[in-house]
């Protein structure tokens, strides 16, 4: 008698395929999430970097043409003058800051918004670095001669969207030499 082979799958080894392919599928599914999450975390951060860059640059060029620069408000404000001009637009020699009625202001508000007279120029500033350290968002230091080095910091704080609501975080640091100042 011939002996008869049983070809295709027994139930066993179907439901074993099945929870192999279920455990790759799901490792491979969780794996997909955390690259996701870490790419929106890394992505939140590029854009709190950006931000408070193109804030510190827009403070910057400000800066750099001021005739007089004050901190105030333990270094959350900065109010500057710019030199007077004449009738076609150009500084008046030698340099004579304009009057204080037409002072510049830069301040940063306890809820984190960093406002250029009045317009809003970078959001979600905090007043403590990541450590729990706080700081001074502008110190100003005499360097010489009618020269001072001004010190900007902003850590910037940005919610991620994320299940659990995690922030992302940039701290920006830039000295300005602002010359020329009375």
């Amino acid at each position: 008698m011939k002996q008869r082979r049983n070809k295709g799958f027994t139930l066993f080894e179907s439901l074993l395929s099945s929870t192999l392919i279920a455990l790759v599928v799901g490792g491979m599914v969780y794996a997909q999430m955390n690259v996701m999450r870490a790419w929106q975390n890394g992505i939140q951060k590029e854009q709190a970097q950006r931000q408070g860059q193109r804030a510190v640059r827009e403070i910057r060029t400000a800066l750099m043409e001021a005739a007089i620069v004050e901190v105030l408000d333990s270094g959350r404000t900065l109010r500057f003058r710019m030199p007077q001009q004449d009738s076609n637009g150009n500084y008046l020699v030698p340099v004579v800051p304009a009057p204080a009625q037409q002072a510049r202001v830069i301040s940063v508000s306890s809820g984190g918004d960093v406002t250029y007279d009045g317009r809003n120029i970078l959001r979600g500033v905090t007043q403590t670095r990541s450590n729990g350290q706080s700081y001074a968002n502008f110190t100003l230091i005499p360097a010489g001669a009618n020269t001072s080095v001004l010190h900007v910091r902003f850590n910037v704080k940005q919610r991620v969207s994320t299940p659990n609501q995690n922030y992302a975080q940039s701290w920006i640091e830039e000295t300005i030499f602002l010359r020329n100042l009375q």
